[in-house]
């Protein structure tokens, strides 16, 4: 007698993941598309008006320090005197001064300092570090 399972062929008892990864990469795909969506504020605010409000405008200066020490202040050379002369004058003009420095990856730590120090000694205490990613 004959099985009625003899000429099919086998049952095939495995669970097939490419539909789940398809699903998977929609859903990740509809997320990445409406994220943006949700980075506004939840919270609306209006903000209120001031009319004796003033505009303060702030100057970042660049200063460049190479690995002897030789400064830069937005292209143009500086010796320590002729920096401070510059700060001072700078600081004269507008209190809200910003200084973007950018040493040489090989001078020391303590140059960088004694600049940092310079700057905060001249009035100006706003200052960033420039780096490279």
């Amino acid at each position: 007698m004959k099985s009625k399972f003899e000429g099919r062929s086998p049952i095939i008892a495995e669970i097939n993941v490419v539909p789940l990864v398809d699903i998977i990469l929609v859903i990740l795909i509809i997320f990445i598309v409406s994220a943006p969506l949700f980075l506004t504020s939840s919270i609306k605010v209006e903000l209120p008006t001031a009319s004796s409000s003033e505009r303060r405008e702030t100057k970042t200066l660049t200063l460049t320090i190479d690995v002897k020490s030789q400064m830069d202040l937005d292209g143009m050379s500086v010796d320590q005197n002729s920096l401070i002369t510059h700060l001072k004058s700078k600081v004269k003009q507008n209190t809200d001064v910003h200084i973007a420095i950018a040493a040489d990856r090989n001078l020391t730590h303590g140059k960088v300092v004694d600049v940092i120090d310079l700057l905060n000694k001249n009035g100006i205490h706003k200052f960033s570090i420039n780096v490279t990613q």
